[in-house]
């Protein structure tokens, strides 16, 4: 199942969805045209995505070992 099926059988929000990071990137890059500094992008970083008619965007990436949050909007 696609995150996009996910996202639109859902019932309730939010929805969590759980990741590597390599794999999360490569989400991010066929997802979003978005520009995203490496930097902000670290291992165990949590993406939070905004899901609007079968659109992801990225809107912030929070990096729990630091505690810096980056605003994507």
């Amino acid at each position: 199942m696609t995150l996009t099926e996910v996202m639109e059988k859902a019932q309730a929000e939010p929805i969590l969805a759980v990741s590597h990071g390599d794999a999360m990137w490569a989400f991010y890059l066929k997802a979003t045209a978005q520009n995203l500094d490496p930097k902000e992008r670290g291992n165990c970083a949590i993406c939070h995505f905004h899901y609007d008619q079968e659109h992801f965007k990225l809107t912030e990436v929070i990096d729990p070992l630091t505690g810096d949050v980056y605003d994507c909007k």
